[in-house]
């Protein structure tokens, strides 16, 4: 990225084999360029490469082996490397990681930094190489988030302009980055697809009926996804357990320390309050979980206070 001074960039290298794509047969000397820039991307993935790390660098490796031009340039290689690249942006989106990120380098004799919009490029590299991720959750919910970048306020003078980041501004590299992403994601649809698979995306989506699995809970876009069948199950075995065990500790107060049987009990009705919240969420679609899990465990705590008084006195 900058003549001889700085270190050899992924970004600089990615962006030279896109402009030789279209002469890459002209000449011998410019095939043998374009052999040895894509045998770098590909190698530098598949050998852990640092430089190659960051979710814009893979997908600038995958927008190159992706082209027509560099498929069959370093045989089974380039397609390991391809698939490499996917899985790991995959899972970087559905991670949540970092959506802007920084390249450095020099500008003359001066540092400077290159801002990458990874969310933007992934999208677009991810339905340009495996058109049938468009359909991935992670994927579903990157591409909202893009779109979400998008101005759309009609008095707003960067109408239809998209945004860094939903706290930065419109420019034209975001929205250049986000129209391409966007002609990807359709060409990878292929302009017909089938209404009722996109319906019943919707309807999953908006919860529209019990029977379709819903996200329980999720930790860092890691989600337990039951529907209402699975969750009156769940509900009938933690009603089980947890009756059990408050039942046992009701009798047993006598033999056991007044310690052991309330926390017994508060444990016992716990459980069975858990089971109902979840039976209650996956039965309930429409409605969000936190005005579901208020009068749930309003309930336990009605149940379990006179309990615990009972037990002490």
């Amino acid at each position: 990225m900058s003549a001889g001074v700085g270190p050899v960039s992924i970004t600089a290298t990615a962006a030279a084999m896109q402009a030789l794509a279209g002469v890459a047969t002209v000449s011998e000397e410019v095939a043998d360029s374009v052999l040895r820039g894509v045998s770098f991307l590909a190698v530098s993935l598949l050998n852990e490469d640092v430089r190659a790390e960051p979710m814009y660098a893979m997908a600038s490796i995958s927008s190159v082996l992706t082209r027509p031009e560099f498929v069959s340039v370093g045989g089974k290689r380039t397609k390991r490397a391809l698939e490499q690249a996917v899985d790991r942006m995959m899972i970087g989106l559905e991670r949540d990681e970092d959506r802007v990120e920084e390249e450095p380098f020099r500008r003359g004799a001066m540092a400077d930094t290159w801002r990458h919009l990874s969310l933007h490029l992934a999208v677009g590299a991810v339905a340009s190489a495996q058109p049938t991720a468009v359909f991935d959750p992670a994927m579903r919910r990157s591409l909202t988030e893009l779109l979400d970048l998008q101005e759309m306020t009609p008095m707003h003078t960067r109408r239809g302009g998209f945004r860094t980041s939903p706290e930065g501004f419109v420019t034209s590299y975001a929205t250049t980055l986000a129209v391409e992403a966007m002609a990807r994601v359709r060409q990878a649809l292929g302009g017909a697809v089938n209404p009722g698979r996109v319906f019943e995306i919707v309807c999953r989506t908006d919860g529209a009926h019990h029977s379709d699995a819903r996200s329980v809970i999720g930790i860092r876009r890691r989600r337990v996804v039951l529907n209402s069948h699975a969750g009156a199950a769940f509900f009938a075995v933690c009603a089980a357990a947890g009756l059990s065990i408050a039942l046992l500790a009701v009798g047993m107060a006598d033999s056991l320390p007044k310690a052991g049987s309330c926390a017994l009990v508060v444990w016992g009705t716990l459980v069975v309050a858990i089971g109902a919240l979840v039976a209650l969420i996956t039965r309930f679609p429409a409605v969000s979980r936190t005005r579901v899990a208020a009068p749930v465990f309003a309930g336990f705590t009605a149940v379990v206070l006179p309990v615990i008084t009972f037990l002490l006195s």
